[in-house]
């Protein structure tokens, strides 16, 4: 069998910037290249993993802060509504307390005048009762 470099192989591992190509390194320098082109891949892709990681972060960052501004808005707004309906809900009784205070008015002035219309038949029926006394000893005398 003819040795290996008679065949003209070359080793191609990837490193670093480049491309080492080499029909006379050993194994164990070839070996040592991979090794560093394996870390510098495994370093490469933790740095990628890293930056997708920390775009997610800032990401959700983003997402949450927006949701915090959207429910303090949202906050804001119904405690104005909520201040808004109780403004109105004290102005309504304090309507209610005015008319209810109309109406007790009226009714005191619906009995005096109740009142003052049967003292008016009091009177009348007693008037009618002395004009007819009156004429009944107008006729006796007579």
């Amino acid at each position: 069998r003819a040795p290996r470099s008679q065949y003209d192989f070359v080793d191609t591992v990837e490193a670093g910037q480049g491309l080492i190509r080499s029909p006379d390194h050993d194994t164990q320098t070839i070996a040592r290249a991979a090794d560093r082109a394996e870390d510098a891949s495994y370093v490469r892709a933790l740095q990628a993993s890293e930056r997708r990681m920390m775009t997610s972060i800032e990401e959700v960052n983003l997402r949450v802060s927006y949701q915090a501004q959207v429910h303090r808005q949202e906050s804001e707004n119904f405690y104005t509504q909520l201040l808004d309906a109780q403004t109105d809900c004290r102005d309504i009784r304090l309507e209610i307390d005015v008319v209810r205070g109309q109406r007790t008015a009226y009714e005191i002035k619906l009995q005096e005048r109740q009142s003052g219309e049967d003292l008016a038949v009091t009177q009348m029926m007693r008037i009618h009762t002395l004009e007819a006394r009156a004429r009944a000893d107008t006729m006796e005398d007579a």
